[in-house]
Formats: C-alpha cells, structure tokens, sequence
C-alpha cells in the first residue's frame, strides 16, 4: 500500500529512491563533459581525471594534502577517495548564534567546506570507501559549473530527454507537483505493526539520494541504462559502468567475480552475464535498480518500508533473475537466508562490540572520575556539530541495560539516539540507533573517552564513529561551558 490503510500504488505515486539518486550525478557528469563547455581553473577541459579542486577550489579542503589537490571526479564517484562514512556529521540545521539561537538550513557549500574537519579513513585510490558526502561534493561541483540548481540541471540535462516528468529532487516539488507521495513506514516490535513515518527532507541530501520518482519514470531510467540511449552517447554510458575499484576480494558468491564498483554503480559478473547494480535506502524507503545489458533485461524495484523494502528488492529481483536464465530451484542462491544472516551478523557484531573495542579491559572497572551531571551537557564538532548528553533520569527516551548516560545529534539529516555504557575510568562504549525509524537490530556501537582538563572538568569527548566493520576515526568534540564557552584545549 502507497498509504495504510488502503491507498493503493499507481502509475503516479512517487516514491525515495535513495542513493540510486547517484546513477543520475554520474549521467549528468558524462553529458556535462561531453558537452566541450566547462574547464578548471587551469584552463583544461572538464574530464572525470579532473581535480575536483580545480573546479571548488576555495570550498574543497581535506584534512590529507595530497588528497585535497589530486582526488577527481571519477574518484568520487567510484568511493576510493580515503574518506569514510560519516553519515552522522550529514548535518541539516546551522546555528550561527550558539545552540540556543535561530536554526537554518544547511548549504551545499557549507556541507563542502566542513569537510576540513574529518580524518581520512585510508590513502586514496586504495581502498573502497563509501560516502555520500562525496556526492554532495559533486552536487556543489555541477551547481558551480552550470549556475543551476541540481534539479534544474538534472530536469534539463536529463529528465526531460528521457520524457521523466514525475521525478523530482524536491519534497516540496514532489508534494506540490505530484499526484501523491507514498507515506514510509517502519516495524513497531512492541506493537508488531507499522508505523508511518514522516517525509525526508531533501534539501542537504541533494545529490547523494534525494530523487523522489514515479514507477513509470523508474523504469524508463532502467531502460536508458539497459539500451545505453540518449542523451548519453555509448561511449559515454561504458565509460560509467566500468569498473574502477574492488568492494569485495573475498568469495564473490553467487556472483561469477568480486564485485567491484564503477561510476556510482556496482558490477560484477552473475552465471556468466555481465550485470549493474544499486542500492538506495533512506530511513522509511528503499530502492534496487539492476540490469544485464546483453540479455536487454533488468528489474527497479521501490518500496516503503525501512530496511525490509531493500531486502525484499534483493531477494526477488534474483529470483526474476533466476527466472530469466532458467536456474533450476535446487541451483538457486538463498538470498533469504542471505538477509537473515545479516540481520543476525549485525546483532552478534553489536553483542561482541565490547570485546572488539576494549580486549584488555580490567575484570573490576575503575569508577568515572566525576559525577555523572559533569558529563551531561553540550558538546561540539566544527563538521559533527552539537552533541546532547544527558542522564537517564533527563531523559524520556528508553535505554538499554546498563545505560547510564544518553545523547542525541539534534542537526543531523539521520537522527540517532546513543545510549552509553561505562567501560572502566574515562572510557565508555556506546551503542547507536536511529530515533525516526529503529532499525531491526542496534545500529552500530562506537568507543567513547572522556578528557578531563586541569581543573578538574570535563574538557572534551572522543567518539571512534564507525559504520557496521567501517571504522571512520576519532572525532574530538570539546565540551561546552556555562555561557556558552568552548572549553579550553
């Protein structure tokens, strides 16, 4: 159902398609260079070698020099630029005056620029890393070349070509506009039923998952990738789905080789077929587009519902697939059991969180320094921003068992809720979930350190963020003071 209980999908309701959102930055990107228009500052024609740099250059620092000066177009696109996830320093709100002054919206400009401030996860060109930041990059880079927005540039330069007309990058676009907007839901487990969930803004998310799109306009997208049709000349589309990086060196199975990721696609090889594929996911939608050029195949699947609709896409489109080949049932790959046992992996990852992270902790921890209303507080990020901690007892949100403090990122497009466990003396280990739409299992966890400074407070707070295996670095976050003061470092 588009909307419980009983409005029915059609030909005309839209629908997130999260981070398929970037197959269409990677066309836009190819027509752009095609085009013979644009140059960087060196005066040298717009390619995917281009520094992205020489395009942004005030706006485009990394905390890696070598980084900042040679990562291009195609690294981005293709995630081996060496910075990491950090989908929780993806802020929405800006508060210029402190945290108790007016909020506005972030810019892509400013999203660009705080940038600065994160560690790199691993060299450059090494190394498969996904982030969605990057392709804010990129939708600054295409905003700056064409003086358009993103939509306008994408409706212009694409969706109008391809006869898309129900596809937008604008929620406020697709309620105005559209015939109806599919409401999301996630899974109640206490209630056992679903939930609706409100819309996503997209402002902030832009180019890395923001497309809102009818089923009609999903499938001539499909179509424009499966026939390698204009407004992108062949060349243009091979270009794009050549596979730049490995994202997996392990078993490739069931796929023929490992995947590897090409220009915002992933590609691998399936029974001898070569095939592309995508995932996009926000918090109440989910979304997989794949496509077999040679056997003129391939199946767009949407959904409403956190997590389940990306597991759901998953496993019938290789069913479909299956289908289409002639796959005997006994030959078949349980992709079932596949989603299962993700489920289970990230439960038993979260439960074996404390060993990963401290192996030598004492048999007898040592008490916190301070009392716990000195930890509670405000704290701050230049690309994270504010972090809320809090005790239990300030709270009404519920904990998990052993919680003793709580925190909250009130500016970020994901919001999440933490709840954080002593480990022994300064160190603490924190376990993650999102606010707006709980997952099937705990999130992720994160290691925690507390500074105390001189005087005997609280100085700052370290958080080792990660995703799931990936590891995106410390980030140091001083404690606000009374007033409004930084503490001093």
């Amino acid at each position: 159902m588009a909307e419980l209980p009983s409005t029915p999908f059609c030909d005309s309701t839209v629908l997130y398609a999260g981070s398929t959102t970037k197959t269409h930055v990677s066309a836009l990107l190819a027509r752009l260079i095609a085009s013979n228009k644009f140059r960087d500052d060196r005066d040298q024609p717009l390619s995917w070698k281009t520094p992205i740099c020489s395009l942004i250059r005030d706006n485009f620092v990394l905390q890696d020099e070598w980084a900042t000066h040679h990562i291009t177009l195609e690294d981005a696109l293709c995630h081996r630029t060496g910075l990491g996830r950090h989908d929780n320093a993806y802020i929405r709100y800006l508060r210029l005056d402190g945290f108790d002054g007016e909020k506005r919206l972030v810019t892509l400009r400013e999203l660009v620029r705080n940038l600065r401030h994160l560690p790199m996860t691993s060299e450059p060109r090494t190394e498969y890393r996904y982030s969605s930041l990057m392709f804010v990059v990129l939708s600054h880079v295409i905003e700056t070349l064409t003086g358009q927005r993103l939509e306008d540039a994408l409706l212009t330069g694409l969706w109008k070509p391809l006869r898309m007309l129900d596809t937008y990058l604008s929620l406020q676009d697709a309620l105005s506009k559209s015939w109806h907007v599919a409401r999301g839901y996630a899974w109640d487990k206490d209630w056992e039923q679903y939930v609706p969930l409100d819309w996503m803004p997209t402002e902030e998310v832009s180019g890395s998952g923001a497309v809102i799109m009818s089923g009609p306009d999903m499938a001539r997208w499909l179509r424009f990738w499966i026939r390698e049709q204009k407004p992108l000349t062949p060349e243009a589309h091979r270009n794009i789905r050549h596979p730049r990086i490995v994202i997996q060196g392990e078993d490739p199975s069931p796929y023929d080789t490992p995947l590897m990721c090409a220009q915002a696609w992933n590609t691998s090889s399936y029974r001898g077929h070569r095939f592309w594929t995508k995932h996009g996911g926000t918090d109440a939608f989910g979304a997989l587009i794949t496509f077999f050029p040679e056997l003129d195949f391939g199946i767009a699947i949407m959904g409403n519902t956190a997590y389940t609709a990306n597991a759901v896409a998953e496993i019938l489109t290789w069913h479909l697939v299956d289908n289409k080949l002639d796959v005997s049932p006994k030959e078949r790959f349980d992709w079932t059991k596949r989603w299962k046992n993700a489920v289970k992996g990230i439960e038993r990852k979260v439960r074996n969180g404390l060993n990963e992270i401290y192996p030598t902790r004492p048999e007898w921890p040592i008490r916190p320094t301070l009392q716990l209303s000195k930890y509670a507080g405000l704290y701050y990020h230049p690309e994270y921003k504010y972090l809320k901690l809090m005790t239990t007892d300030m709270t009404s949100a519920t904990a998990g068992p052993g919680t003793e403090l709580q925190a909250e990122q009130p500016d970020t497009k994901f919001r999440i809720k933490c709840d954080f466990v002593h480990v022994s003396g300064e160190k603490w280990i924190m376990y993650v979930d999102m606010k707006d739409a709980p997952t099937l299992t705990v999130y992720t966890f994160a290691a925690v350190e507390f500074w105390i400074g001189i005087d005997g407070e609280v100085e700052s707070m370290g958080v080792e963020w990660r995703d799931g295996c990936e590891v995106d670095g410390w980030i140091w976050y001083k404690k606000i003071r009374a007033g409004g003061a930084l503490s001093r470092a």
